[in-house]
């Protein structure tokens, strides 16, 4: 449940939201339960960018029970990232990690708000092919990877995939995504 970031490129700045408090979707005091945590990445020779990476709570034990806690984290996730985006436009940044939630429920949109301020990068697989869950009868899309408009840029076209296995041979149960961007300059 916790989240970690893995990188073969060196590591900047990291800030964990574990223990950060914001006013929830009820106007109580609500913190992430599991965190959000933003990594600077400094590719040598290329432009930094950030990763954010997310692990929402599940809707196990009921949707009507979890969605309160879940937007709650939601709004605060759109408005850290705005907030970025509105201080520093040209931010690369990718959001990514385990959403427990397909892309056109109301969880994911408040992330992104109208207009959305990040841009998604799996349009190159099919629908029938979006498959992050890989438990029957759920099967579905629930891991993301969201783009700054300035990381969208720097997207290889048709690079983001998804890799497809079952749990031997993938350790998880979920099917891991990745994709490819430009170095960018410095």
């Amino acid at each position: 449940i916790d989240v970690c970031l893995v990188s073969r490129i060196p590591v900047g700045e990291v800030t964990s939201h574990r223990h950060h408090v914001f006013k929830a979707h009820d106007g109580k005091d609500q913190k992430f339960g599991r965190d959000l945590l933003r990594v600077e990445l400094l590719p040598e020779g290329g432009k930094p960018f950030e990763m954010w990476i997310v692990h929402l709570k599940s809707n196990s034990g009921g949707k009507e029970l979890n969605e309160p806690i879940r937007l709650g984290e939601c709004h605060e996730v759109h408005r850290l990232i705005a907030k970025k985006l509105s201080e520093e436009p040209d931010t690369s940044l990718i959001l990514c990690g385990d959403f427990n939630d397909e892309f056109e429920t109301k969880t994911l949109q408040t992330i992104l708000g109208a207009p959305p301020i990040l841009k998604t990068i799996f349009d190159n697989i099919p629908e029938a092919e979006r498959v992050t869950y890989n438990r029957k009868p759920y099967r579905s899309m629930i891991d993301f990877m969201l783009c700054s408009p300035a990381m969208a840029d720097r997207l290889v076209p048709d690079s983001f995939a998804i890799r497809f296995g079952t749990d031997e041979e993938s350790g998880s149960d979920h099917n891991p995504i990745h994709a490819r961007f430009k170095k960018g300059t410095a």
